[in-house]
């Protein structure tokens, strides 16, 4: 009788334990959800939404935030755009202004283990990001002109990582000729 219940015990627990384990594999992003619709353009025109929701995980409500206009002039020296799907960061576009391309540090993402990108004057992507910089040699008017323009992309929850790393360059490139059009760069 006792090894009976010792028996029972533990199929007991382990069917608990699986049952805690798959319920949490229901969970909010599960990537059998859909994505929630997207704006037509996100971070300031710069990516069509279609574009960008083969990387993103399921959920019910998409919200974009950061600023209407990609802007680095008048003292600032980034822009960010955020999208958050039900309240947690899923796709980050940033963009910051350096002096020289000494002041670019990607040591962070060696750990990532990114490949090299043909995009801008060196660019980089890993399993859930993707970065680049390029020289602004604008018209002169631009307050950009002169600096270095440092470009990142990042992904948090992708259903298919392998989509990521391979569709993150081409967002990139996008990325790069967008801020250069926006700041008057050559």
């Amino acid at each position: 009788m006792l090894h009976r219940l010792k028996v029972f015990t533990a199929a007991t627990a382990v069917t608990t334990i699986a049952g805690l384990a798959l319920s949490g594999c229901s969970a909010v992003g599960d990537s059998d959800e859909a994505v929630p619709e997207l704006p037509q353009r996100l971070c300031w025109g710069a990516f069509a939404g279609s574009e960008v929701a083969p990387l993103l995980p399921g959920g019910e409500e998409a919200d974009v935030r950061g600023a209407a206009v990609f802007d680095l002039a008048d003292g600032k020296d980034t822009a960010t755009c955020t999208l958050y799907i039900d309240g947690n960061t899923k796709f980050q576009a940033t963009a910051r202004r350096q002096g020289t391309e000494d002041e670019v540090d990607w040591s962070s993402y060696e750990k990532a283990k990114p490949d090299p990108v043909d995009v801008g004057k060196k660019g980089i992507v890993w399993s859930n990001g993707a970065a680049a910089y390029f020289v602004c040699e604008g018209a002169g008017s631009s307050a950009a002109s002169g600096s270095v323009v440092e470009l990142s992309l990042s992904t948090v929850g992708s259903p298919d990582e392998e989509k990521v790393r391979s569709t993150l360059p081409s967002l990139m490139r996008k990325f790069v000729g967008f801020a250069q059009r926006e700041l008057d760069c050559s």
